[in-house]
Formats: C-alpha cells, sequence, structure tokens
C-alpha cells in the first residue's frame, strides 16, 4: 500500500471512530444476504411491533379522555373540519385565523368524517401517529448509527417518555406529532440518499419537508439539520478544530449548493410569511419589557427543558404568567446557572466534534430544533413542553448511544439492560398516570392548579369549569383570585361578568363588562355578552349596539348575528332576525342553535314547509346530533309527511340504538297515520326490551297485548 493509500485509510479509521462504537459492525444496507440477512430483517421487525406495543399500552388510558382546551374550538366547536371536500381550502386560508398548519386540518376532518366528535377515534389517530414517529425514528437512528440496538433504546424511551403526553394525550398535540413524523421522515431519506449516493431520493425529502412546515412551523430547521449533517460528516480528522470548520464548510457549500438552494429557498419564504404576514404568536414586544431579560430567561429555559427530559416528574400544562418567573439579572442564581450549564455543554459539544460526532449531532440537532420557539421573534408562549417532541430526537440519541456503548461490553451488559428495562418502567409508569390528568378540563386544569398555584390561566381555566357545572360562588372566587394576582388579566373580569349574567345579577355584569372593554376593547367576545346582558334586561337598543361593536371587531362572528336574529325575533321585526340567522348560517355552517332559532321564527310565523326545510339543512350539516332528527321528525308531522318524519326518527334511532324514544315516536306513528300495525308492533318490543322500566312500561305492555290479539284474531 502506498504512504498515500495508508493516510486515506487512516482517515477513514479516524472518521469511523468519530461516528461513535459501533456494536454492530455491518451497517442496515450492508448486512449482506442469506441467513445473516434474514435474522437481521426478523430482528427489525420484531423491534417495530415491540414499538408499536409499548406506545399503545402507554397511552390506552387516554381513550376516555374527552376534548380539552384547544380541541374545543379547534374541534368540538369547529363547522370547518365537517367537510372533508372542504380539505383543498385549508391549503390556501387555513381556519378560522388559526396558525396556517393545513395537515392538521386534513387529518381532524378525516377523523370527523368516521367518527363525528367521538374523541376515541381522535386519541386513536393520535396514538397511531405517535407509534409511527417512534418507528421513522428507530429506522432514522438505526441508518445513522448503524445500530439496531441504540436506535431501540432511543425509540423506546421517545415512544414512553412523559414529556410527550403534551403532544399525544391532548389531541391538540397532533400538529407536534405530525409534524416531527415528516421531519424524520425527510430526514431518513436525506440519509439514505446519502448513503446510497441516491439523489433522486431527495425530492421525496423536499415533498417529506413540505408535509412537515404544513404541519407546524417548528419543521422549518430541516434544512439547516441537513446542512450540519452534511458539515459534521465532511471534517477531515487532522488539524485544528477552526481549519477543519472552515475546510469542511467550503467542501460542503461546493458539493451541494443546487440541493441546498431548493430547501432553503421554501425555509425562506416560509419563514417570511410567518413573521411579515401570519404570525402564529400574538406576542408583541419582548418578554419583561427588554431584550435582555428575555434572554437571561432563555438560558433558564433551554436548561429547564433538559431538566425535563432528564427528570420529567413535575409536568406542567400551563407556563403562562407567573408559572415561570423571567430572570430580570445577570446576578440571579437561575442565570448564572443556565449560563453555566449551556457554557459547558457547548465545550462538550466541540470536544465531541473532535471524538464522536455522532454525539456531538444529538446535542446540536436538541438546540437547533428548538431555535423557533427561542423567541427570536418573542412568541406567546414562552415555554412548552410539547415544544419538546420534535427536539427529543436528540436527546434520546444521545442516551442511546451511551446506553449501546456499555452493552457492548461484556462486563456491563446485563446491568445496562436492567437499568435501561427500570428507566423505561418508570417512564411508562409516569406517563400512565399523566394521562388521568388530561381526562378533561376540569382535571387538567386542577392539577396545573395544585402544582403551580399562581399560574393565572389556569386559576381562570379552572373557574371555567366551575362556571359550567353551576357552583358560580366558586368561580367566582377563583376569577377574583386570577385578578388578585395579575390585575389587567381582562378574561377574569369578562368570566366574573358571565357568572353575574347567570346570577340575574346585571348591574355587575355591565361593570365587569366595561372593565374588560377598557382593558382590551378588542375583545369581541365581550361586546356579545354584554348584549346579551342588555338584552336581557329588554334594553334591546343598547344590545343592538353591542352586538353591532361586536361584529366591528369580528365581522365574521356567527354568534353576534345569530344574537342579532334573536334581538329582532324579540322585537317582532322577523325580516331582520330571519336575515341575521342566516347570516351566521353562513359563517358556520354547523351553527345548530341559528338553526333552530330560523326553524323557530318560521314556525312562529305558521310558515311550517320553510321551518322543516331549514330542520333538513340542519340535519345534513350536523349529522351525528339525534336532537336534530327529533326536531326534523316533528317538524314533518306537523305537515302531515309522515313517511319522511319516520325516516328522520328513524336517523335519530341509529344514532343511539340503545334509545327508546325514537322507536315509540315510530310507533305511534304507525299506527295513528300509516295504518301499519306490524312495524309499530316491531317497535313497541323493541323498545320495551331497550328500556324495560319506561315510564310508560305499561301502557306500551297494554298497545302490545291488544296488537298481537288483533294480529292472532
Amino acid at each position: 500500500m502506498t504512504r498515500r493509500g495508508k493516510a486515506r485509510g487512516q482517515q477513514e479509521k479516524t472518521r469511523c471512530r468519530q461516528r461513535g462504537d459501533r456494536s454492530e459492525k455491518k451497517s442496515p444496507d450492508s448486512a449482506g444476504s442469506g441467513p445473516a440477512s434474514a435474522a437481521t430483517h426478523r430482528r427489525t421487525v420484531i423491534a417495530l411491533l415491540c414499538l408499536a406495543l409499548l406506545g399503545s399500552a402507554v397511552y390506552l388510558n387516554s381513550l376516555n379522555n374527552h376534548f380539552v382546551f384547544d380541541d374545543l374550538p379547534l374541534i368540538r366547536d369547529n363547522p370547518s373540519i365537517r367537510n372533508l371536500s372542504r380539505a383543498p381550502s385549508y391549503l390556501l386560508s387555513g381556519i378560522n385565523k388559526a396558525p396556517y398548519r393545513p395537515l392538521r386540518w386534513v387529518s381532524y376532518a378525516i377523523d370527523y368524517r368516521f367518527s363525528g366528535l367521538n374523541p376515541v377515534a381522535y386519541h386513536i389517530s393520535n396514538i397511531i401517529l405517535h407509534c409511527v414517529t417512534a418507528i421513522i425514528l428507530y429506522l432514522t437512528i438505526a441508518t445513522l448509527t448503524g445500530s439496531g440496538r441504540a436506535a431501540f433504546f432511543a425509540a423506546c424511551i421517545f415512544a414512553v417518555h412523559p414529556v410527550h403526553t403534551d403532544s399525544v394525550t391532548y389531541i391538540s398535540g397532533r400538529r407536534d406529532i405530525l409534524s416531527t413524523l415528516f421531519y424524520l421522515l425527510g430526514f431518513f431519506i436525506f440519509l439514505r440518499s446519502r448513503q446510497k449516493n441516491r439523489p433522486w431520493l431527495l425530492s421525496l425529502a423536499l415533498v417529506s419537508y413540505l408535509l412537515a412546515i404544513a404541519s407546524k412551523e417548528m419543521a422549518v430547521t430541516l434544512p439547516a439539520i441537513f446542512f450540519i449533517y452534511d458539515f459534521i460528516n465532511n471534517m477531515s480528522s487532522d488539524g485544528p478544530l477552526f481549519r477543519r470548520c472552515a475546510a469542511s464548510l467550503k467542501k460542503t457549500v461546493s458539493r451541494h449548493k443546487l440541493f441546498y438552494l431548493c430547501f432553503l429557498t421554501p425555509a425562506v419564504l416560509f419563514t417570511g410569511y410567518k413573521v411579515l404576514i401570519k404570525s402564529p404568536s400574538n406576542k408583541i414586544g419582548f418578554y419583561g419589557g427588554e431584550l435582555y431579560v428575555q434572554l437571561l430567561t432563555l438560558g433558564k429555559i433551554l436548561v429547564y427543558y433538559i431538566k425535563l427530559l432528564l427528570y420529567p416528574v413535575t409536568l406542567i400544562a400551563d407556563y403562562s404568567f407567573n408559572s415561570f418567573p423571567l430572570v430580570t439579572s445577570i446576578f440571579e442564581p437561575a442565570a448564572f446557572l443556565s449560563i453555566s450549564a449551556l457554557c459547558l455543554i457547548a465545550f462538550a459539544t466541540m470536544r465531541l466534534l473532535l471524538s464522536n460526532s455522532i454525539m456531538a449531532f444529538a446535542i446540536i440537532w436538541f438546540f437547533v430544533t428548538l431555535l423557533p420557539v427561542c423567541h427570536i421573534f418573542p412568541h406567546h408562549e414562552l415555554l412548552a413542553e410539547h415544544y419538546l417532541y420534535l427536539p427529543s430526537f436528540g436527546f434520546v440519541l444521545l442516551v442511546s448511544l451511551l446506553f449501546n456503548r456499555a452493552a457492548a461490553t461484556a462486563r456491563w451488559k446485563r446491568p445496562t439492560y436492567a437499568l435501561f428495562t427500570v428507566i423505561i418502567a418508570l417512564l411508562s409508569v409516569r406517563t400512565f398516570y399523566r394521562n388521568y390528568d388530561w381526562k378533561d378540563s376540569f382535571t387538567i386544569w386542577s392539577k396545573t392548579v395544585k402544582t403551580v398555584p399562581s399560574c393565572v390561566r389556569a386559576i381562570n381555566n379552572l373557574g371555567i369549569e366551575y362556571y359550567n357545572r353551576k357552583d358560580y360562588e366558586t368561580a367566582k372566587g377563583l376569577y377574583n383570585r386570577a385578578i388578585a394576582l395579575q390585575p389587567a388579566y381582562e378574561k377574569a373580569y369578562y368570566n366574573l361578568g358571565n357568572v353575574y349574567k347567570e346570577e340575574k345579577n346585571y348591574e355587575r355584569a355591565l361593570a365587569m363588562y366595561a372593565k374588560t372593554a377598557e382593558l382590551n376593547p378588542t375583545n369581541y367576545r365581550n361586546f356579545n355578552n354584554l348584549g346579551n346582558a342588555y338584552a336581557m334586561q329588554k334594553n334591546f337598543p343598547e344590545a343592538i349596539k353591542a352586538y353591532r361593536s361586536a361584529l366591528e371587531r369580528k365581522p365574521d362572528y356567527a354568534e353576534a348575528y345569530n344574537n342579532l336574529g334573536n334581538v329582532y325575533r324579540s322585537l317582532q321585526d322577523y325580516d331582520q332576525a330571519i336575515v341575521n340567522y342566516e347570516k351566521a348560517l353562513t359563517l358556520n355552517r354547523g351553527y345548530i342553535d341559528a338553526y333552530y332559532n330560523l326553524a323557530d321564527t318560521y314556525s312562529g310565523l305558521k310558515r311550517h314547509v320553510q321551518s322543516a326545510e331549514v330542520l333538513l339543512r340542519a340535519s345534513r350539516a350536523v349529522r351525528f346530533l339525534p336532537a336534530v332528527y327529533y326536531r326534523l321528525g316533528a317538524a314533518y308531522e306537523t305537515i302531515s309527511r309522515y313517511d319522511k318524519a319516520i325516516e328522520a326518527y328513524e336517523q335519530a334511532r341509529q344514532l343511539v340504538p340503545g334509545d327508546a324514544e325514537a322507536r315509540l315516536k315510530i310507533a305511534s306513528l304507525c299506527l295513528e297515520k300509516v295504518k301499519d300495525n306490524k312495524k309499530a308492533l316491531y317497535h313497541l318490543r323493541t323498545a320495551l326490551e331497550k328500556a324495560p322500566r319506561h315510564p310508560q312500561a305499561e301502557s306500551i305492555r297494554e298497545v302490545i297485548r291488544k296488537l298481537e290479539m288483533e294480529k292472532a284474531g
């Protein structure tokens, strides 16, 4: 071998050593064929099945959970997801001025198409997507490290880590799952392209990248991850670190200019769109009012994220207001400790670039993928646990490499596996019990207030839950507590106004709404409820004025149009009432109250055919609500369309198979109107089977006996 050949061989050995200790000498692609290859494939399939089972098992108890917090406006109260044919419009404009995440909307529309508003289906989708993400993570790390064992360690930790409950158990967290799934898929395809020298695969990576940013903005960093991988992979093994970095930078850029141009173009355009046109944040100004405070607090946040991944015992659903104190001085212990920790991590990363580049890559991944939520442009959420779903890839990769190195030695193999098993068990138990905290809005806000007693938003939201339970005294106490902690928190005044309105203390309600308007003149809901308070006092001119103020602030506010319709109906201005109800339905096709109000208006005018037509529209817009079909059936009875009435009650019966009322309605029509005694007898018998203790059970039995006697005679 020539001297140059020896040098090249030595460089290759050094580069392999930099990529970390690999217990498996062959990469997944170089396993060869025959029995060894078949065994490798079998192990991979078993590993993937184990991951799917593990990821499903820890979230199984979340299937009974309800819609929580953002799930309510995004899913339960969102008519836009109720028509899958509208999916193309999601790509153009998004939904309800929410952040542009069209892929999430499409996934919700698919869930609604098959299950309506049953939360179980949405939870199942989240769990499946989470398991798929864990599987892609396994394949990515196996490709990156050449070690199936390291990949399995990492994917297991990822699948059961409690910090991910904020993304998996919480249905609205699907944005993080989808974006991470396609982000990792894009990186996996990129790795395969580099290893197999197949540039055409990069077009698939670009598609995956576009799907990732269509799910959540954090995915915009994928081109940076590609660059960092190439940069580290192109580093030579000799010379000072600075020169090696400069040479690698030049080599990476010159070799892959066209590739990075293709990826950086959508990244820059998307970032510009999010920053300048449609920002996902409503935060104005720096936290604490100064950049200095924000940067010091950011250091504390980054260290806190690392602590959460290492010790995920105390989990919090909301970090707003006083939940996470800002760092206002560099002399605070939190500032000193966080800056020191970050400097140590930076030093360790530079050292690892020289000795174990995969570990260095894992650390860099964690910080780079957090960049979009590091308040370069201030974000309205100071920090959140679901922000860690994508960055945790770097954490689990680093931990898996450490476990893999220990397991590669005969002395530490068994203790390593034992320790790993204990860690997975502890993480799984914490995740399992955290799922119960997310059962419904009451449980999650109760837990948050208990964990962080000074969290103003959690206190306010818990007050809303007591308000919904009609425990107005407890609700008022919580709202006043929130105001004491944050006197300028306008939502607490608004909610206090709602309580006073329910208690018919309209003077106090109006005072609270006035205070809300003073603190936040843009709160359109406040003006809507102000109108409601005036309407209850029969002060209709002021009510109309308040509703108009709400519409000035939000022209597409369907509820204000519906309430305007109610006021005009009270004033017996039925034409204006109908116009406003129709406007509300134009804005919100699934607004059931507006359908009912419009139908009642026509019915009051003795225009029963039009009333039935409105209810028919309602049944087509809200297909999973039995009450609509009961109303529709009654409307058809009014106009003597008994065949149509029976069809409507049949629809109600199919939606609630155990309910006897629809069958009794059908039986009554069959007996009295269409003279179909056979069908009436069938439905009466079935109704009695479904509800043997029905209040009219004896009279039903008597009718059944008479019909049976007629049939026998």
